[in-house]
This record gives C-alpha cells, sequence and structure tokens, in this order.
C-alpha cells in the first residue's frame, strides 16, 4: 500500500476549482482527506480500487450534474 507516501501537489488545484472530482483511492489517503473537506459531497466522489461500477456510476453521476450546470460561455472544451 502507498497510503501516506504519495500525495501529488495537482490535488489542491482540482479542489480549488470547485469542479466534481472523482479519486480512485483508499478513503484512508491524504488526497481522501483534502478532497473531502475542501469539497461539498455532491462534488466530491470516491472510489475504491478496483469498484468498476462505483466508477461508471460517480461518472454519470458527475456528467449528470454538469449538465443541469447553466453554461456561463467561459468554460473549456473537455
Amino acid at each position: 500500500a502507498f497510503v501516506g507516501y504519495v500525495l501529488p501537489s495537482k490535488i489542491y488545484a482540482c479542489v480549488a476549482t470547485g469542479r466534481p472530482l472523482l479519486f480512485i483511492g483508499s478513503a484512508r489517503s491524504d488526497v481522501h482527506r483534502i478532497a473531502a473537506s475542501g469539497l461539498p459531497s455532491d462534488r466530491y466522489y470516491r472510489v475504491e480500487v478496483g469498484d468498476a461500477e462505483g466508477v461508471a456510476r460517480s461518472l454519470e453521476t458527475i456528467a449528470g450534474v454538469a449538465e443541469a450546470r447553466p453554461k456561463t460561455g467561459i468554460e473549456r472544451a473537455a
């Protein structure tokens, strides 16, 4: 297990955007702690490694949230 050994610094920028975030990893990870404390529960999703169904559900939810948000004209194309 790498929990506690690796912390990608980009997590701070991801949280700062306020956009929906999906983390695939342990609830014991600092990445999870930072994201869960920095984003509301309707914008942060976490699934365990190997949970393909959980990833699919989370992505479908995130896509639905994005569809429901009003367009501001400043979003970049994906």
